[in-house]
């Protein structure tokens, strides 16, 4: 061994996958892309809202019905 070290060379090239434009219509393009998620997270709230508030108007509206039902009669002299 004389000290010596083979040394290789690497040639390393970066490129972005899209090309950047200052194109008039790219913010339009973002904008209507970003629609498609906000109108699935809306959905998404929409299904956890009704999944809560369903039972629990549900269960209130089963209570209003019971105490109806239960509740003593009042006659004219009562009243």
């Amino acid at each position: 061994m004389e000290g010596r070290v083979a040394y290789s060379r690497v040639t390393v090239r970066y490129e972005t996958g899209v090309p950047i434009s200052s194109d008039f219509l790219a913010p339009v393009q973002g904008a209507i892309g970003a629609l498609g998620s906000i109108m699935g997270y809306l959905a998404a709230l929409l299904i956890l809202i009704g999944s809560v508030a369903l039972p629990v108007g549900l269960g209130a509206w089963g209570v209003r019905m019971a105490k109806r039902r239960f509740a003593p009669v009042q006659t004219e002299a009562e009243a």
